[in-house]
């Protein structure tokens, strides 16, 4: 069996890639812009929070989507999904921590009103012609 370092190794060479199985997503966790602490700073005051209290990650951006049928239909490559904060489980690729999410975890997305899509289709057609 080989060991951790030399799976590292394996991955970092470039010629492998992650790819989720089944109905999981890999997501990217998008974290708050400002902290709890900056918020605090910013209104004068010190704040103290222990990592057990801080936030936890409740949204990100779909990065990879599992083999499923119904998941590809359902998620798209680089849309924005929300779910628990106990939702998923860790993932490491490249040094870089990522989430994988199964499909029944997402409790929903981000997307555009279908008022705004049809403005968006529409002046996309208009700029073709």
């Amino acid at each position: 069996m080989e060991s951790r370092e030399a799976l590292a190794e394996l991955i970092a060479s470039g010629r492998y890639e992650y790819n989720p199985i089944g109905d999981t997503l890999l997501v990217d966790d998008i974290e708050s812009t400002i902290s709890l602490e900056e918020r605090g700073k910013l209104s004068g005051l010190t704040v103290i929070v222990k990592d057990q209290n801080k936030p936890k990650v409740t949204m990100g951006r779909v990065i990879a989507i599992g083999d499923d049928p119904l998941a590809q239909e359902r998620f798209k490559t680089g849309e924005i999904v929300f779910f628990s904060h106990l939702a998923g489980s860790e993932t490491w690729i490249e040094g870089r921590r990522f989430r994988t999410v199964f499909c029944s975890e997402v409790t929903g997305r981000l997307r555009l009103r279908a008022q705004e899509r049809a403005c968006d289709t529409s002046t996309a057609d208009s700029g073709n012609q």
